[in-house]
């Protein structure tokens, strides 16, 4: 996706650094489905959600440090309603890796890039073609 802009010669080492670190969540994300595999055969798939929720928790309280907002009413609102919907789609998620094929569940990991591409489009307006 950053391709046509690391063969130019103004890329910084900043942005260039800001794409490696990009790939750290996607990278995470792939140990978090294989765990998820080997966990789903000695796991419940409540337990598995449970561990996950304690491991973001831990991620969560180490950037503290970093600094944080405490967001106001709305924001707050739309944060709990953000986090229990998350619970939801991930036990959902879970209950799908443990009773479906990887076959049949990598299309579905796809096209996630394709909503990403369409909520930058709609939502966040953004050009189809920026770069060229």
């Amino acid at each position: 996706m950053v391709w046509p802009e690391i063969g130019e010669s103004q890329t910084s080492d900043v942005r260039l650094f800001g794409y490696g670190l990009a790939t750290l969540p996607a990278t995470l994300s792939a140990l978090a489905l294989i765990i998820l595999r080997r966990l789903k055969t000695t796991e419940s798939s409540g337990a598995i959600a449970f561990y996950f929720m304690l491991a973001s928790l831990f991620g969560a309280v180490l950037t503290i440090p970093f600094g944080r907002l405490l967001p106001s009413g709305l924001t707050l609102l739309f944060l709990i309603c953000a986090g229990l919907f998350g619970g939801l789609a991930h036990k959902a998620l879970t209950l799908a890796f443990r009773y479906a094929g990887v076959s049949r569940l990598a299309p579905f990991e796809y096209i996630a890039l394709l909503w990403a591409i369409l909520a930058d489009l709609l939502i966040f307006k953004a050009p189809l073609l920026s770069g060229f």
